[in-house]
């Protein structure tokens, strides 16, 4: 199997970004995908000398194939001709235009000359000198100019830039797909529309630059955005950025949000009610999930919460409590303060929920101890709740990052748990922890957690409900 595995890794490398390649065994069953295309389940095809076109993702077209191997296994490559189906119809329309006029073939290389040479003028540069991300940037502009409906334009210009004509097609494609994007927010941790933790998702965005993800975080103006993408180990990859621009390594609300828009929007083969398994990559890991689809339309989201680091903080109550702005007294100075290292969150419990509700964090002094410590959040806890179904309520302030409060905050459920047992906020007998937030700034949220074994992180069962969805021009 490693041998086959590594001939279709061979196969996606070698072609790519235009060719997907997987891995099936004897019982058609997909072990390993490279260069993923789409998120959609395609339907299963049987071994042929021939390639059939199957439509994709809308508009995009494939040519797929699949190839039997010894021992039942098989590869599937999906060929993406999109592009060069589009091209050769843009460059048929103008053949005969440009073989009309002798005179002038040559014509349209000195425009897409001048156009490279007054962008190098302009950054001061040269050919040569140019990166990946210059030479995206210049093929876009070009594209802008119309310059690719002459025949040869994008070898030319492959030749000249010294990339591939495959790399021309993909900034091609991403130039196309950058001109309308789909957005869409999700209240997570609730079932109750204007509850919860709002979050935006965009889903497909491989194409987006780093540079986008965070225009579009900071426009969505949301704790997080996150962005659904392709992956080589898992079956999608999850970014997550602040209004701030900052990219966290794992959000839980917008992770329950991406994954509930995928099933809402029927991705990833998810059709009909049933229990769906998933794999997603993230900063911390690869992390399972399961999202059961329920026949009155309801959406549950499952996932184990990232592996937990918890430790002492080293922090005596006082300094934490002042840097809060917050009375020392309201602290429980029985329960120590502890930091958790994967996620970077420190908690600490408060003697009630009146006292919990009632306070006021000084947003300057928190943030400035929390950048000097590498504190992401600040998780305050008590075991009074609000609800009679709750176990514990708590409040989060991530002001480092960009979050004066949080309305609820899943990165922090996989420290809470070890935090809480240790500190025996919770009775032995319970195996299923309801945790509470968001009712102090009227965003009131909620999630079960499933406690495991000692060493293993609590899975995360929450619920999600869509606010709206809206395109936005780029």
């Amino acid at each position: 199997m490693e041998l086959y595995e590594s001939l279709a890794e061979s196969l996606a490398n070698l072609f790519a970004p235009l060719v997907e390649v997987t891995l099936y065994d004897g019982k058609e069953k997909a072990l390993c995908t490279f260069n993923r295309l789409t998120s959609d389940r395609l339907p299963w095809i049987e071994p042929s000398k021939h390639a059939s076109k199957i439509t994709i993702n809308k508009n995009q077209r494939v040519k797929a194939m699949l190839i039997a191997l010894d021992k039942g296994y098989k590869l599937r490559l999906l060929v993406d001709v999109s592009l060069f189906d589009a091209l050769q119809t843009v460059l048929s329309r103008y053949l005969a235009d440009v073989s009309a006029n002798e005179g002038k073939a040559n014509d349209w290389q000195q425009i897409v000359d001048s156009v490279i040479q007054a962008y190098l003028e302009q950054h001061n540069s040269t050919l040569q000198a140019l990166g990946a991300k210059e030479k995206r940037a210049l093929i876009l502009h070009i594209h802008e100019k119309n310059l690719f409906r002459y025949q040869d334009a994008s070898k030319y210009l492959a030749e000249k830039l010294n990339v591939s004509r495959a790399t021309i097609y993909n900034y091609l494609k991403q130039a196309s797909e950058l001109k309308s994007l789909e957005i869409h927010q999700v209240d997570s941790f609730t079932d109750e529309p204007f509850s919860g933790n709002p979050a935006g998702v965009v889903l497909e965005a491989d194409s987006l630059p780093e540079a986008m993800m965070k225009k579009i975080a900071r426009e969505m103006n949301l704790s997080e955005t996150a962005f659904v993408l392709q992956s080589k180990k898992a079956d999608i990859r999850l970014r997550y950025f602040t209004p701030s621009g900052a990219e966290v390594k794992f959000c839980g609300h917008s992770t329950v949000g991406a994954l509930y828009m995928l099933a809402h929007k029927q991705k990833l083969g998810m059709a009909k009610p049933g229990r769906y398994g998933l794999t997603f990559e993230a900063l911390v890991g690869v992390i399972p999930a399961t999202i059961e689809l329920k026949k009155d339309k309801s959406i549950t989201i499952e996932f184990h919460a990232p592996k937990a680091n918890l430790v002492p903080s080293g922090f005596t109550h006082a300094e934490v409590a002042l840097a809060l702005g917050i009375p020392l007294e309201v602290v429980d100075q029985e329960k120590p303060i502890m930091f958790e290292k994967v996620n970077q969150d420190l908690y600490m419990t408060i003697s009630s929920l009146a006292e919990l509700g009632n306070l006021q964090v000084d947003q300057r002094s928190s943030k400035q101890f929390a950048e000097k410590h590498a504190i992401v959040a600040y998780v305050l806890v008590c075991n009074e709740t609000v609800s009679k179904d709750s176990h514990i309520h708590m409040r989060c302030f991530a002001p480092a990052v960009g979050i004066p409060e949080d309305p609820f905050t899943g990165s922090v459920l996989g420290g809470l748990v070890p935090y809480i047992t240790k500190n025996k906020l919770l009775e032995a007998r319970v195996k299923t922890v309801r945790v509470e937030q968001g009712h102090f700034i009227q965003r009131p949220g909620f999630v079960d957690l499933k406690l495991g074994t000692a060493n293993e992180p609590p899975l995360v069962i929450a619920k999600a409900r869509h606010f709206f969805s809206t395109n936005i021009t780029l």
